[in-house]
């Protein structure tokens, strides 16, 4: 429409001008035009009047007002759209589009490179906010929060559409998200859930607005979400003795009537029913062995009564109570710390007032943490017979790193503890311990990691020299006939004035030198350290690790007396002390065995709970896994380590193994 206005325009113009020159027909065109804001069009009709008419600096002066006023409005045209409180890549595209027009109009306008600036910083951050709304339409995607995966895709669609896999995505919300909403509504619908049921169904036809079977599921649920319904369906299950589930009609019926009557009877006597069925259940799997599972039956009674348990349940209560303290106490006789502290722990929830609960478990996590907690026992090296003290520099240090760098669940024992035990064993000095010593005492004092070595190297080579050197410098300067005036002296035996004025100078100052000796010192240091170590598992006495480290050391350096009439300094012979040498090599040694003993032991919660999940997956012996997977846990805990990838594994294996074991009675 907009074209044939303006060839109305244009055919009007051409009609009616009284052409005074070449150009002036298409000029009145254009201006008609450049008037309607058609500035493209108008430019275009001036140039064919100015190629009519060259010379014509009117045409010329109206070109250049219309391309300043064309570029003008389309610049704030982009500007516009670029300020708009939501911009899209269309719209970005738009303003560029405009500018890039513009610019064919005036090239060097002072407005144009600020705003491509502009484009250029509203496209990425465009992209940056559509790459954020993506990643979070993905995360919604996995965590199947259907609804909001599709509103965030939305989003990203209109502000950039077809952005990446956006379009198949959408795809795939609507398929999957309908058909997740569609199985929990009907999920909901038979558990007579029909709120959630009318809520899941909503959300699906948010996704596929058209689906009839999720509209007719939605009415459905509505339409039987009444008291009517649930009190017919509550007397049904009181005849069929279907006491769960008259229970929850009840509930149903009192929530839209509270002061049902009939409801408020059935549900007592549905509760009362349920009580008796929990009690001969919680019966029967205690005189079984499964106390775990009579606990919880037990819990629920108490949670069903409000506490006000009738006098079977009272019974059932301390039966339970009563036999799972002896299991506990007959579990830890056996070094079972693991299934006498989840027995606890069941004991705690059914009664948490009983008599010295929490001092009886408080003794079995004692054990479990003493039981997780390993004991790292450092001997002094044996030292080598010309440094008797290196054996007990390489110790010290050691203690010192593996306390500075061991996490929570490992204990460093001090050195004076470690002469007591010692001497409490009558081995005199601590010294070189044999495997049998270390693991008598071990079993004695609760050392599971021995450290013991030897010192091989603990010294340091020196070689030093001395020589002469000698400088020569100026001490003054002297006059001296000038062999150049004498040379030219020789040629020229009788000069006049003229040639004297010529000659070369006479005489000249000359340096003077002198020669002086200095002595000059180099030194070089080589350092050793080696030591051999045994790690050694005390539980068996067996060595975990043996090797051999060694640390090289090379200091050197050069003096001398100085010459300072030579600007000689003086400099020093500055070398480190054989002290600070050995200190620097036995800290790169003991860096080293620190992280060869620590290794082994970082991380023992996993290397638990994959020690129980081989005894119970693959060995079936259930309650030594338990204690693994117990000293996991324990361990977690020590190191403040919670919700590890782990942590929900160790409890549901925890929780299998005490809920299938049969506990002999």
């Amino acid at each position: 429409m907009r074209r044939y206005v303006l060839a109305a325009l244009v055919l009007s113009a051409l009609a009616g001008c009284q052409s005074t020159g070449k150009g002036k027909k298409e000029f009145d065109v254009s201006q008609q035009l450049a008037a309607a804001g058609n500035y493209a069009e108008a430019i275009a009709y001036l140039k064919q009047a100015i190629a009519k008419e060259p010379d014509n600096q009117q045409y010329s002066a109206q070109l250049s007002s219309l391309r300043l006023k064309a570029s003008q409005t389309l610049i704030s045209q982009a500007q516009g759209i670029l300020n708009a409180a939501s911009v899209s890549i269309n719209d970005i595209e738009k303003a560029e589009s405009l500018v890039a027009e513009a610019k064919q109009f005036s090239p060097n306008l002072p407005a144009i490179a600020p705003l491509e600036s502009q484009i250029d910083s509203s496209r990425s951050e465009l992209i940056d906010e559509v790459k954020e709304r993506y990643s979070e339409a993905l995360a919604l995607i996995d965590r199947q929060d259907w609804v909001r995966a599709n509103l965030t895709l939305q989003q990203v669609q209109k502000l950039y559409p077809n952005f990446e896999a956006s379009v198949p995505l959408a795809s795939r919300i609507k398929t999957e998200g309908t058909r997740d909403y569609l199985l929990q509504a009907k999920k909901a619908f038979v558990e007579y859930e029909f709120e959630d049921a009318k809520l899941a169904a909503r959300k699906a036809t948010m996704l596929d607005p058209n689906n009839a079977i999720a509209k007719k599921m939605a009415a459905d649920a509505d339409q039987k979400n009444n008291a009517t319904f649930f009190k017919n369906l509550a007397a049904q299950s009181l005849d069929t003795q279907n006491w769960s589930q008259a229970e929850f009609a009840c509930e149903k019926v009192l929530s839209f009537s509270p002061n049902d009557q009939d409801c408020i009877a059935w549900k007592a006597t549905a509760l009362e029913k349920q009580v008796d069925e929990k009690i001969v259940e919680a019966t029967r799997l205690l005189q079984q062995g499964y106390i775990a599972r009579a606990i919880n039956l037990a819990i629920e009674i108490d949670e069903n009564t409000g506490g006000a348990l009738p006098p079977r349940a009272v019974a059932l209560r301390n039966a339970v109570v009563s036999r799972a303290e002896d299991i506990a106490i007959e579990y830890m006789d056996n070094r079972y710390w693991g299934v006498a502290w989840y027995m606890y722990e069941l004991i705690g929830k059914l009664d948490p007032l009983m008599e010295g609960l929490f001092e009886k478990s408080r003794d079995v996590q004692d054990k479990i943490r003493e039981r997780v907690i390993k004991s790292i026992a450092v001997f002094d090296f044996k030292s080598p017979s010309y440094n008797m003290d290196a054996g007990g520099l390489i110790a010290g240090k050691l203690i010192s790193n593996l306390f500075n760098n061991a996490t929570k669940d490992i204990n460093i024992l001090e050195r004076e503890n470690l002469k007591s035990i010692l001497e409490e064993m009558k081995l005199g000095q601590i010294g070189v311990v044999s495997e049998d010593t270390a693991k008598e005492m071990g079993r004695l004092y609760g050392i599971d990691v021995a450290i013991m070595g030897s010192v091989l190297l603990f010294k340091v080579d020196e070689t030093k020299s001395e020589s002469a050197e000698t400088v020569r410098y100026q001490v003054g300067q002297e006059i001296q006939d000038n062999i150049d005036f004498l040379n030219w002296k020789a040629l020229n035996p009788n000069p006049d004035k003229n040639d004297l004025k010529e000659a070369p100078q006479a005489k000249i100052m000359v340096p003077v030198y002198a020669e002086k000796e200095y002595t000059v010192n180099k030194a070089k240091k080589v350092g050793f350290i080696e030591i051999s170590y045994r790690i050694v598992d005390v539980s068996t006495g067996q060595n975990v690790s043996v090797d051999t480290i060694r640390s090289r050391l090379v200091k050197e350096d050069v003096g001398n007396d100085g010459v300072k009439d030579a600007n000689i300094a003086y400099d020093p012979l500055e070398i480190a002390t054989d002290t600070e040498m050995l200190q620097m090599m036995a800290d790169q040694v003991v860096e080293d065995l620190s992280r060869k003993v620590l290794q082994p032991l970082r991380n023992r919660e996993v290397d638990y709970f994959e020690a129980g999940e081989e005894l119970l997956l693959k060995r079936k012996e259930s309650l030594e896994a338990l204690e693994r997977f117990v000293d996991a846990k324990f361990d977690e805990r020590v190191k403040s380590n919670v919700n590890s990838p782990i942590s929900a594994k160790i409890d549901g294996y925890m929780k299998q193994i005490i809920e299938t074991y049969q506990f002999k009675n």
